[in-house]
């Protein structure tokens, strides 16, 4: 493709799965546009983790997105600890298959924060539910889930209480 980019043709990548470099490999065709000095722009389109935190309603003016929970059981644990003091709503991509093992692991660095799962966006089976992590998410599991976690509440970040103690 890059071949064909410095050749003058004109390429498009395009997608039926949002938009292209979230938690694709995409990435790797910017990267190597970049690094050959090719010119590219964007047309923009439809985002599930955008559509899904507005779909949610937990607020937006503060979010961190942090796409699909990579690595061991232990990397992920370390991974969740970063963001357990975030005051913002935190958005995760998740498999149907590791959905239940996402929500656990998500309770344990969070707590039992309020939560929300959203799938099959834009589709006829498009659902919202809203749970606690503590009790996990309800019935079957299918498609690709946005997991959406309320931010820390302020008594939970450790710098608001060194504020209260001075």
């Amino acid at each position: 493709m890059i071949m064909m980019a410095k050749e003058g043709k004109n390429i498009a990548v395009v997608t039926d799965a949002g938009t292209p470099v979230i938690s694709d490999p995409g990435n790797l065709l910017v990267q190597a546009l970049r690094e050959n000095e090719i010119e590219y722009t964007l047309i923009p389109g439809a985002c599930a983790f955008v559509a899904a935190l507005v779909l949610s309603g937990f607020p937006a003016d503060k979010f961190a997105f942090l796409g699909f929970l990579r690595g061991k059981k232990g990397e992920k644990k370390d991974y969740l600890k970063k963001y357990a003091s975030f005051e913002g709503t935190l958005v995760f991509y998740s498999a149907p298959q590791d959905v239940d093992a996402d929500i656990l692991l998500l309770a344990e660095a969070f707590g039992d924060r309020d939560a929300c799962a959203v799938r099959e966006i834009t589709k006829m089976h498009e659902s919202v539910e809203y749970f606690k992590l503590g009790e996990g998410l309800s019935g079957e599991k299918r498609g690709e889930y946005v997991l959406i976690v309320a931010g820390a509440a302020e008594r939970e970040n450790p710098l608001n209480a060194l504020t209260e103690i001075e």
